[in-house]
């Protein structure tokens, strides 16, 4: 409307101008006239000083003037064609203001497309509105996808997440070809290869993720379910050395859609040997496809569009005497992180739960901690799984440590610091360098 607005008034500034020049005329002839009553002094006699038609004193600068000048009736014509319908249009647009009346079910397709263009919402509900109400002809409709795909595929215009709602609703009418439902679906995703920065030849396993956010699709109101999608990493080469990541990552779900991207767990790849010694310390290159299922919950068609995007991502190697993960040894600190943590039962109980049932909670310990589980009793230990808190998280609940026997009342509970667990991560690389250790932790059996 804007664009409206301003096109008619540069019509109406040019109509002015147009209409002045047009009405003063051109120049027909080089006669001398009175400036102030127009007549004509053409020889007029010598030493007369003022005009014989009004008696004004033509021995001014500026009393008598050159030329008599004829209108130019095409450039008035002109002038009529651009005022006339500008001021028509801006008069019905002041008045259609003033009442408060809508003006969408009136504007053409190519104006409405425009406005979407501009982020107008009220254009997009007209555009949906005549294609439920089947008012656009296949033509209309064919330019009005393909223009909506073209706008999406261009990473420089603002979408309109609405338009997804169109999309998905010429997709569900059949007007819409399968062609272009995928086409629709690859042009969705802004996809991001993730590795572990920095790789140590002592530890010769790298941490690889995939993340794929929805930049340019619509919110959850815009479509007929809500979107969920998983994400693989196939054809993954590290330095060139290709790799097994032909796994799913964690499914992931948007509540609403285009603000909240998924990035699944990582996966962690063990390189050769005889691979790894042809490589320098130096920078080097992760390549994948990262493939992403859309799934419709709401239908029987589960997996509705299949896209594949590529991505790379830089990684350092480093020399075995060069850890990534630093272990956090800090006397002031030791107090807080014990007291992060609290036991509050554990149970034996290998037939129901093959071992031991503890239940610990942490909350927000001042020092990244990934440790693995111990009981230890005497001088046998069993060991549980990697636990991992950061200065941010808060919970915990049951964990299990399989034993098929034991004897006595009481164990001591061990948090054992896990260097190789920590680099098998994607980021982190400091954590609690030191024991923490629960005593004489009482021990209840199951029935």
């Amino acid at each position: 409307m804007l664009a409206i607005v301003i096109l008619c008034a540069a019509a109406v500034l040019a109509g002015v101008v147009v209409l002045g020049i047009g009405w003063r005329g051109r120049v027909i002839d080089d006669h001398p006239l009175c400036r102030k009553c127009g007549f004509d002094l053409f020889g007029r006699p010598a030493g007369s000083e003022r005009c014989g038609e009004c008696g004004a004193m033509l021995t001014g600068p500026r009393a008598i003037r050159i030329g008599h000048r004829q209108r130019r009736g095409r450039m008035l014509f002109v002038a009529v064609a651009l005022l006339l319908p500008a001021a028509m249009i801006l008069s019905g647009l002041g008045w259609a203001t003033a009442r408060g009346i809508e003006l969408y079910p009136y504007e053409p397709v190519w104006l409405l497309l425009r406005q979407a263009d501009e982020l107008k919402g009220g254009a997009m509900n007209e555009l949906i509105a005549r294609l439920v109400t089947k008012k656009l002809s296949d033509g209309q409709l064919r330019s009005i996808v393909d223009h909506a795909l073209a706008v999406q595929a261009d990473a420089t215009q603002s979408w309109n997440s609405q338009w997804m709602h169109f999309l998905d609703a010429a997709y569900t009418a059949g007007v819409m070809s399968d062609a272009q439902w995928q086409k629709l679906w690859e042009q969705t995703w802004s996809v991001h290869l993730l590795a572990r920065p920095t790789v140590s030849r002592d530890h010769p396993r790298i941490a690889i993720a995939a993340e794929a956010q929805p930049t340019r699709v619509g919110t959850a109101g815009d479509m007929r379910f809500t979107l969920w999608w998983r994400t693989r990493i196939v054809n993954l080469k590290v330095a060139g050395i290709p790799c097994d990541g032909s796994r799913f990552d964690r499914n992931s779900r948007l509540n609403v859609m285009g603000t909240k991207g998924a990035g699944g767990e990582p996966i962690v790849v063990e390189l050769p040997a005889d691979k790894l010694a042809s490589l320098k310390d130096s920078w080097q290159i992760a390549t994948g496809d990262v493939e992403i299922s859309v799934y419709d919950p709401v239908s029987t068609q589960w997996i509705i569009a299949t896209s594949k995007l590529t991505a790379s991502t830089p990684w350092q190697l480093l020399p075995a005497d060069q850890p990534t993960v630093k272990l956090v040894h800090d006397p002031a600190q030791s107090a807080a992180m014990q007291n992060a943590f609290t036991i509050k039962s554990l149970k034996f109980d290998p037939k129901s739960w093959n071992g031991f049932v503890l239940d610990m909670q942490g909350n927000s310990p001042p020092v990244m901690l990934i440790s693995r589980m111990i009981i230890r009793n005497k001088q046998k230990e069993w060991p549980g799984n990697v636990i991992t808190f950061s200065t941010r998280t808060g919970g915990g609940g049951g964990y299990i440590i399989k034993a098929t026997e034991f004897t006595g009342d009481t164990v001591d509970v061990i948090l054992r610091p896990d260097v190789n667990a920590a680099a098998d991560t994607l980021n982190v690389d400091a954590i609690w360098g030191d024991e923490i250790i629960f005593k004489n932790v009482k021990v209840t059996r199951g029935e």
